[in-house]
């Protein structure tokens, strides 16, 4: 909705917001719940942690990703 007009947008899509750092940890296995706690991570740990568990090929992608990322980042 615009405020000021007081017009309705669009109705083709939704925006959510999501508190990260009220995201348990304890929180697997469910696909957005991977997804944020992918989003959220903070350690190397946190990424091992959610390769192991997740069901989600796409999550255990990205996390391949981001350690060939960081690898690379680390020999410049």
């Amino acid at each position: 909705m615009e405020k000021e007009r007081k017009e309705l947008l669009t109705d083709n899509f939704s925006i959510y917001f999501f508190e990260l750092r009220k995201l348990k940890k304890s929180q697997k296995g469910k696909p957005m719940e991977d997804w944020l706690n992918l989003i959220n991570a903070e350690k190397k740990e946190d990424l091992m942690a959610l390769e192991m568990s997740t069901k989600i090929p796409e999550v255990k992608d990205v996390i391949v990703k981001v350690r060939e990322l960081s690898a690379e980042a680390k020999s410049f």
